[in-house]
């Protein structure tokens, strides 16, 4: 009897034993997978292959200057001067259209025919306003010398002289509104009537609008064609409150048209000093330095005004990811190699391995972007330069054969 209780008591024992054996290994089994696990995730490892097929090359950062750009919308637009609404100075129907949209024209080029009994009426009357003139001013001669001699009326003097200056204003009044109409004045006080006009370009430029057709009737007052002349378009820009005090007239402008790669060059020449209430910002003129054919008014731009070059240290901007947010680049070590020791010597002689390392970015230039370190790395550190992507889309592969 005390010989089985022995064996039971053994038993146990032996039981015991064993749970605790295979619970505490297991434990830290599992606590250094998952430090091994956070330790991987920061790490990427290439063949020399692999790298030659992606193109993965490196770089090393590098003191540059970058210039300091600040980001601005709007508009190619045109100066007054260059915007053209035609309107007839006296009302008429249209007898003859002689342009067509997009067509180009010279300052003078005769854009339509107007005829209109009024137009025939005026020239008429100021035949007969001559005639008048020529007698009112035979009879001013007149009363001057009958009053210089004492002979006539001093009031009756006085009468025919205002009434010969009216008439004299009348007919040169008359005279201007026939060089404003392209009517010669010369060959109506000769007997020669014209039964049209025409209207003329009044800029050089092409014909952006045509609001008319033979046989209507267009007042005064009413627009009928628009020139424009593209040769002189530039980009009106707006500066936002915040960057006001940094802009200044000869900064260089680098802009796109939206919906285009082309960049173009633009210096400022002009900023306005008047606030927008609607946009907190004010308007900045800038002349195109390459003016293009294709360029047209009213287009939407999107681009940058350089204000400062600054020296920073740098890496091409093809170095730096984003990732959920932040801001990274590849460092090679060779730390986890070391660390893993689990492949042999000849596995890990032709893998390249990198750290993906959190760093702040500043400004950007057109190819090189400002680099701030969070952490010390040395500056003669080898950097993915192209191909950054590439390695993160492999740690994304090894996250998910991990979490497999």
């Amino acid at each position: 009897m005390q010989t089985r209780k022995s064996l039971i008591y053994i038993g146990m024992m032996l039981l015991s034993m064993t749970y605790l054996v295979s619970c505490g290994p297991q434990d830290n089994v599992g606590s250094e997978s998952e430090e091994e696990e956070e330790v991987s995730t920061e790490f990427v490892s290439l063949t020399q292959r692999q790298m030659e097929v992606i193109g993965l090359r490196l770089t090393r950062f590098e003191q540059r200057n970058i210039e300091v750009r600040i980001p601005v919308t709007g508009r190619l637009e045109l100066a007054p001067q260059d915007r053209a609404d035609v309107s007839p100075m006296i009302g008429g129907i249209v007898k003859e259209i002689r342009v067509f949209e997009g067509d180009a024209v010279q300052k003078g080029s005769i854009l339509a025919v107007l005829e209109h009994p009024d137009l025939m009426q005026l020239q008429q009357d100021h035949l007969a306003d001559l005639s008048t003139l020529e007698y009112l001013e035979k009879e001013h001669d007149r009363q001057k010398t009958l009053s210089d001699e004492k002979v006539g009326s001093e009031k009756m003097f006085e009468k025919a002289e205002a009434e010969y200056l009216t008439k004299k204003s009348r007919v040169a009044a008359t005279r201007a509104k026939f060089a404003l109409l392209g009517i010669d004045a010369a060959k109506v006080e000769v007997g020669i009537i014209f039964p049209s006009i025409n209207m003329f370009s009044p800029i050089d430029g092409k014909v952006s609008l045509v609001e008319v057709n033979v046989g209507s009737y267009i007042a005064p007052d009413q627009k009928v064609f628009e020139i424009v002349n593209n040769k002189n378009i530039h980009a009106d820009v707006t500066v936002y409150q915040k960057d006001i005090a940094k802009v200044k007239v000869g900064q260089t402008v680098h802009f796109n048209i939206q919906g285009r790669d082309e960049v173009l060059e633009a210096r400022i020449h002009a900023i306005s000093p008047n606030v927008e209430s609607e946009k907190s910002g004010i308007h900045v003129h800038c002349s195109i330095a390459e003016n293009s054919a294709t360029l047209i008014p009213e287009m939407y731009i999107r681009g940058e005004i350089t204000v400062e070059n600054i020296n920073a240290l740098t890496l091409p901007k093809t170095a730096v990811i984003e990732n959920e947010g932040l801001s990274y680049i590849f460092v090679r070590t060779e730390a986890q190699q070391e660390e893993e020791g689990e492949e042999s010597d000849e596995e890990n002689e032709d893998k390249w391995t990198f750290r993906k390392t959190e760093i702040v970015v500043g400004h950007s230039g057109s190819e090189y972007i400002q680099i701030k370190r969070m952490e010390p790395i040395s500056d003669d550190a080898e950097v993915v330069g192209y191909g950054a992507y590439y390695l993160l889309a492999e740690m994304g592969k090894g996250e998910v054969e991990d979490d497999d």
